[in-house]
Order: C-alpha cells, then sequence, then structure tokens
C-alpha cells in the first residue's frame, strides 16, 4: 500500500486542502499535473487570479518561489496525490 492510499494521509491531505480558496486549490492541482513545478501562465485563467492563488499556496506553505516566474510544490506527497485525482 502507498502511502497516499493510507486513509489518514488522504484525511490529512483532504483537510488541510479545503482550507484553501477554490482558485488557489486548482492552481495547487495544475502544478501538481505539471510534475509540481511551473509558472503562472501554465495555470491558464487570468495571471492576476494565478497571482492571487500563488500568493495564497506561498502563504500556507504549500508552493516556494524558485526562480524569476517560477513556482514549485513544496512536498512531493502532494504533488503526487493531486496528480493522481
Amino acid at each position: 500500500m502507498s502511502l497516499p492510499s493510507d486513509v489518514n494521509v488522504v484525511t490529512a491531505i483532504e483537510d488541510d486542502l479545503r482550507k484553501l480558496s477554490p482558485s488557489a486549490r486548482a492552481a495547487l492541482r495544475r502544478l501538481a499535473e505539471l510534475g509540481g513545478e511551473g509558472s503562472p501562465r501554465d495555470l491558464g485563467g487570468s495571471p492576476w487570479a494565478a497571482q492571487r492563488a500563488l500568493g495564497q499556496l506561498i502563504r500556507y506553505g504549500y508552493v516556494e518561489r524558485t526562480g524569476r516566474g517560477t513556482y514549485r510544490v513544496v512536498d512531493p506527497m502532494v504533488v503526487h496525490y493531486l496528480a493522481k485525482r
């Protein structure tokens, strides 16, 4: 059994994701689909909405800025979980 299949891990991840705005959840899911790294342009939608979503993800510790216009999901387990859904 892999960790993301463990009901306790899934519950913990889902509880944390519920604290995010819908746009931040969508941005996090899109980054996960991109392999855990991307730019605001990769997220689709308006650039302003993407920046707001990334700002919330940074404040909550899900994402970090790795370079000019490049962002990365910090926890590989979150990437794995969201990319498989």
